[in-house]
């Protein structure tokens, strides 16, 4: 599973990760997205805590916090438009 998953987020032109609960894994894929050049999107729910280390990844293009899933499709979807 480690190697599937290296070389899928190392082939991503873009990673969206759910950073509002501390997670080792997507750590690593945070990691992993930027040595491979990937941009990367954050989120969160409001009132959430979000890891500084994540946050500070240079590779992270937009990072914000949402209230609902609409909320979030609000906020994605022009943000997709680029990559696409």
């Amino acid at each position: 599973m480690w190697h599937e998953d290296v070389r899928i987020v190392s082939q991503c032109d873009l990673l969206i990760a759910y950073v509002g609960f501390p997670s080792l894994g997507t750590g690593a894929e945070l990691e992993i997205a930027r040595m491979a050049s990937s941009d990367i999107i954050l989120w969160w729910y409001e009132g959430e805590t979000v890891s500084r280390m994540a946050l500070g990844n240079p590779a992270v293009k937009h990072a914000f916090s949402v209230c609902s899933q609409e909320h979030l499709l609000e906020t994605l979807t022009p943000l997709l438009k680029q990559y696409v």
